[in-house]
């Protein structure tokens, strides 16, 4: 069991590094389907591993020999950031409020995003063809920081590939940066989540038993994604 644990994170995170789209929207669905743990545990034992993956991938653009660049300002980033984490906690109380209204909470939060992968699917397929809005200014980037940390925090996912969709499309930024920016929106959004979480009902109450093998499993995949995909990008222009 550790070791299906183990493999499953290294597999979420791996496929999720390599493409930029975050590893929590292949983590959940899979140990739902597992059905060990109620969706409580599993939202926390996947939102504390992709909390890890998030502060290794962010460290490594923020540090690494090649600087992330934006085309927007410092202060629309942070803007953006906090209200992440304003969304991360309404996201969590909406969670305890929903799990107390519907019994079959799971199936819920399945359905939302099967819904949400189907219109990614469909917005990345023609987005070279649909128009992309050019918003600015502080209102714009606190909305979308609060929405991506909303739905980040309530279904316990991450939101990577919601996020980059909603950056691109609103913004227009190139899928780089929006990846960068969903990755530390995703940061602060789990830090939310997580800090709520412990100030409430405290951890005590959840069957953390796999959580070492899962964070372990989310820093291994996680590197080992970011490094094949810098492999294979510095191949296809050399």
């Amino acid at each position: 069991m550790f070791i299906l644990y183990l493999a499953v994170a290294v597999f979420a995170t791996f496929i999720g590094s390599m493409t930029g789209m975050g590893g929590g929207i292949i983590m959940k669905p899979v140990m739902d389907a597992l059905g060990h743990f109620p969706t409580p545990d599993i939202n926390v034992l996947s939102s504390v591993s992709v909390f890890a993956m998030s502060a290794l991938s962010c460290a490594k653009r923020l540090w690494g020999k090649k600087k992330q660049e934006l085309s927007f300002s410092l202060w629309h980033l942070i803007t953006l950031c906090l209200f992440s984490v304003c969304g991360g906690y309404i996201g969590q109380l909406l969670f305890s409020l929903a799990e107390d209204l519907f019994p079959r909470l799971k199936s819920l939060q399945n359905l939302l995003m099967l819904i949400l992968v189907a219109f990614i699917f469909f917005y990345m397929l023609f987005k070279d063809k649909l128009p992309r809005l050019h918003l600015k200014g502080f209102v714009p980037f606190a909305l979308a920081g609060l929405f991506m940390g909303m739905l980040s925090s309530f279904l316990g996912i991450g939101g990577g590939p919601v996020n980059v969709a909603l950056l691109t499309f609103c913004f227009s930024m190139a899928i780089k940066e929006a990846v960068f920016v969903s990755l530390l929106s995703v940061l602060f959004t789990q830090s939310s989540k997580l800090l709520t979480v412990a100030l409430s009902t405290g951890f005590g109450g959840f069957d953390l038993s796999m959580l070492p093998f899962t964070v372990v499993g989310a820093l291994i995949g996680a590197s080992l994604g970011s490094s094949l995909a810098k492999g294979l990008s510095q191949r296809a222009t050399s």
